[in-house]
């Protein structure tokens, strides 16, 4: 697929998205269908540039009536808005519109890697990249593999079950690169899980592959969950088990993208999946999967001063180097105050807050309050933690 092409599909997707969430801010309910129609047409036109435009359009009309027949049972020529109004049920026209954009074929069908595969990772790269760095896909394939492993192991520390692993080995068909071209560079990393065939297994374990689609699954499920600002009782009905679920929360830490990394956004999709359209992990979920790991727990006080060697804004982190010290201790800031001083590189600070245990029982510290002490006066080194 050309970049223009996905630039221009992209660009369509992301309106009919803002279209349907917010519909009154496009015009009234006849002319949000009619918008949102048009931009369904121009997707199917982009799918297949050879076909004839007038066959595209009849295509769409007779698939929009009968999906108006089979949906509320009424069959002409008035618009779906018209026919809502009558019966007092506008409310129910965006859901409907929604329906009919994801289930119409001919604007969906195509080489996408998405229905094709197991499990799909697109990675959308920063504005200065024409393409990817050296070694971003084989960071976020081994990434994945770590995640998922940790998710199933049997113990909270030491390997995954051998099935587990081999189901985590997973092939690569047809890696796609899609350079800047009018919309940020992209790629399409499509994995395929080993059939379990081969699998040797041992009783009291389940299957591999089996331990791998939950993981994924769970791994979707709490990234819809971050994204829609649920509260965590709607999580816990998804994810009953509380160790399992924290578990889930802090590994899912791991495949956000950070200050420093090439990528702005990571999306899983794929047929293990199980959604229409890729689940996105962007730096703004940071602070939901903190609440799911540190919930329920009896945090210990920190008070500590250093000198500030890194700060990531989108992952809110911070490294800080004591006095004296060759080592960087990450901090996660969970600011009281609503905007963070400006220029803290290289500044001695003072944080406060809180130390939490993640599910393998490391330690990680969350601080909610921060002062500038004044200019760090120790050159930086380049060791990390």
């Amino acid at each position: 697929m050309s970049g223009l092409r996905q630039a221009l599909l992209h660009f369509i997707d992301e309106r009919i998205e803002q279209m349907l969430a917010r519909p009154a801010a496009w015009g009234s309910a006849e002319s949000v269908e009619l918008q949102v129609l048009q931009l369904v047409e121009v997707r199917a036109l982009a799918m297949h540039p050879d076909a004839e435009p007038q066959r595209i359009f009849k295509l769409l009309q007779r698939a929009y009536e009968r999906f108006i027949e089979n949906s509320i049972e009424c069959a002409g020529p008035e618009p779906l808005a018209a026919i809502l109004e009558q019966r007092d049920r506008l409310s129910e026209l965006g859901p409907l519109l929604e329906r009919f954009v994801n289930n119409w074929e001919y604007a969906r069908r195509d080489d996408n890697p998405f229905e094709e595969h197991d499990l799909v990772v697109r990675l959308t790269l920063k504005e200065e990249y024409d393409e990817p760095p050296v070694g971003v896909i084989g960071h976020y394939y081994e990434t994945l593999q770590r995640v998922i492993r940790a998710i199933e192991r049997d113990r909270p520390m030491g390997r995954a079950a051998r099935e587990v692993e081999y189901a985590t080995d997973f092939r690569v068909p047809d890696l796609q690169i899609l350079k800047r071209n009018g919309a940020p560079a992209r790629v399409v990393l499509p994995l395929r899980i080993p059939s379990p065939a081969h699998l040797s297994l041992a009783s009291g374990i389940l299957d591999g592959t089996n331990r791998v689609r939950s993981a994924i699954s769970h791994l979707a499920a709490i990234a819809e969950w971050a994204a829609n600002d649920l509260p965590i009782t709607d999580l816990s009905e998804i994810l009953p088990d509380t160790e399992r679920r924290q578990r889930i929360a802090f590994q899912a830490l791991r495949l956000l993208p950070s200050h420093n990394d090439p990528c702005t956004l990571v999306e899983l999709g794929g047929k293990e999946i199980g959604r229409l359209r890729p689940v996105a992990f962007s730096p703004a979920m940071s602070p939901r999967f903190f609440d799911v790991v540190s919930s329920g727990q009896r945090p210990t006080a920190f008070d500590v001063t250093g000198i500030v060697r890194m700060l990531d804004l989108d992952q809110g982190t911070l490294a800080l180097k004591p006095p004296s010290s060759t080592r960087r201790t990450i901090y996660w800031l969970r600011l009281d105050e609503t905007e963070l001083p400006a220029a803290l590189l290289d500044m001695e600070v003072r944080l406060r807050g809180k130390i939490y245990r993640d599910p393998l029982q490391h330690t990680f510290a969350v601080a909610t309050k921060l002062d500038v002490i004044g200019p760090g006066d120790e050159p930086d080194d380049e060791r990390s933690p």
